[in-house]
């Protein structure tokens, strides 16, 4: 049994939570088969879907950004959407790590940065910094 039949059963009876643990085992370990790619980008159209019917899970944010990063092809969304979707992530739930641990992985791989995305880069740059700043400030030493 695989990690994409687990995510099966665990949706057939109607266990999302343990659908997408399954699914982030999966994205974090060996994904290179065609036949998983299909898999992933199939199940990040059905979480598009719960998610517009109420499901939040923060990891199922992290999973739509991994998914839309590595397959928007296959998706069929520009490459830009991912970067977008983060910055409307921290928007949504500013309390939320996903879109702030992914967006360096964006500012690190936009080489033709076009300058409708300075502003919006220089803008996350420092909220990140910002929400980076108030986390360590809460750790104890």
């Amino acid at each position: 049994m695989q990690y994409v039949d687990l995510a099966e059963i665990a949706y057939e009876n109607k266990d999302i939570d343990l659908a997408l643990k399954a699914l982030l085992k999966l994205i974090k370990g060996d994904n290179s088969a065609a036949h998983i790619h299909k898999e992933l980008v199939k199940w990040h159209g059905r979480f598009e879907e719960l998610i517009a019917d109420g499901y939040e899970n923060p990891e199922v944010f992290y999973y739509q950004l991994i998914i839309e990063r590595n397959y928007s092809e296959d998706i069929g969304i520009p490459l830009d959407y991912y970067y977008l979707h983060a910055l409307k992530l921290i928007d949504e739930y500013p309390d939320l790590y996903v879109g702030y641990h992914l967006l360096p992985h964006t500012f690190m791989t936009m080489d033709n940065i076009k300058q409708p995305y300075l502003t919006s880069i220089s803008w996350a740059k420092d909220i990140g910094m910002q929400h980076l700043g108030a986390v360590l400030s809460n750790v104890r030493t």
